[in-house]
């Protein structure tokens, strides 16, 4: 092979290895960082929703009670109005299902988005007069949005029930 045609052939071929080799690492980079950002939502979810949590009152809460899509309808969705102080947002999903569960399994996600986010196991409480689960959810990485969550329950035996979907719009103040 004639040598000045393999010299620039050899450095084209070298350019286009770092490009490649650069540009893979941007994309394992972005893609950990992603990862690391979603456990750690999911360690907070875990954290506000444990029963020691659930119980006390948590400063700069605000609440909502939302009750399923399948009950509400053509209704619109529940609006969360986030003011610069809230920290904590308390969900009560109301649970019109006659079948109570062990535990109840939750995901949120943003509508058109590709995360999901799964929650801990919840459990159903009646103390209010009305069956709801609540889970508490943490104010700061919701931008704003609609939201979805899916609640089901789950039975002793691991099998899981029929789903009910509630969605929520957050707004920041």
């Amino acid at each position: 092979m004639n040598q000045r045609l393999a010299v620039p052939l050899l450095a084209s071929l070298l350019i286009a290895v770092i490009v490649a080799a650069v540009w893979i690492g941007v994309r394992m980079n972005r893609t950990y960082r992603v990862r690391e950002q979603q456990a750690l939502i999911e360690r907070q979810l875990a954290d506000l929703n444990s029963p020691r949590n659930l119980s006390t009152n948590q400063p700069q809460m605000l609440s909502l009670t939302i009750g399923p899509v399948s009950v509400r309808g053509v209704r619109s969705s529940a609006q969360v109005m986030i003011q610069p102080a809230s920290r904590v947002i308390e969900l009560s999903l109301l649970w019109p299902q006659k079948e109570e569960y062990s535990d109840y399994q939750a995901t949120l996600s943003r509508v058109g988005g590709t995360r999901v986010f799964m929650l801990p196991p919840l459990q159903l409480d009646k103390s209010s007069g009305s069956r709801r689960v609540r889970l508490r959810l943490p104010a700061e990485p919701l931008p704003d949005g609609l939201y979805r969550i899916e609640l089901k329950g789950v039975g002793a035996d691991g099998t899981a029930g029929p789903a009910e979907e509630y969605d929520f719009l957050v707004n920041r103040q």
